[in-house]
């Protein structure tokens, strides 16, 4: 064990469970993000007003909706590749969804999907900033930085 309570020297083969855990959280969320955004994309539902408007709304949310799936989507993605950066961009993430949840308290009827995303991305972030979660990232980068494989021997 060492000084931060990890047991981790070098990185293993696969990511520890808490950051495969994490990742999953945070494609969790991802997938209820677009699920979320599919019915607000239906150009059927706004029949009644202009098309010129239509236009505008549907390209707003689409603005909207596209970095809800693609942030917590890439952090999963390098937090399983044992970089650091995502446990920041998914508590950054998951701190803005949890701001924008307390609003829609009263409002959880209406909309559970967003609610459940929330949650995922919050588990997400908790996990990739667990100890073993970070001393993978440091002991991947580090053998990275210094052009070892995963099993600290030099890469031909």
């Amino acid at each position: 064990m060492n000084k931060n309570g990890s047991s981790l020297t070098a990185a293993p083969d696969a990511a520890p469970m808490v950051v495969t855990a994490g990742a999953f959280a945070l494609l969790a969320s991802a997938g209820l993000f677009l699920i979320n955004a599919i019915p607000l994309l239906d150009p059927a539902q706004y029949e009644e007003f202009p098309p010129d408007t239509v236009a505008v709304v549907i390209v707003a949310l689409a603005a909207f909706s596209l970095p809800g799936v693609l942030i917590p989507l890439l952090a999963a993605f390098f937090a399983l590749r044992g970089s650091r950066w995502p446990a920041f961009v998914a508590a950054g993430f998951a701190t803005m969804l949890v701001i924008g949840v307390i609003p829609v308290v009263g409002l959880i009827d209406e909309n559970p999907i967003y609610v459940a995303g929330a949650i995922a991305a919050l588990l997400g972030a908790v996990l990739l900033w667990l100890p073993t979660a970070r001393a993978y990232g440091r002991v991947t980068v580090r053998n990275r930085r210094h052009g070892l494989s995963k099993q600290n021997t030099p890469v031909a």
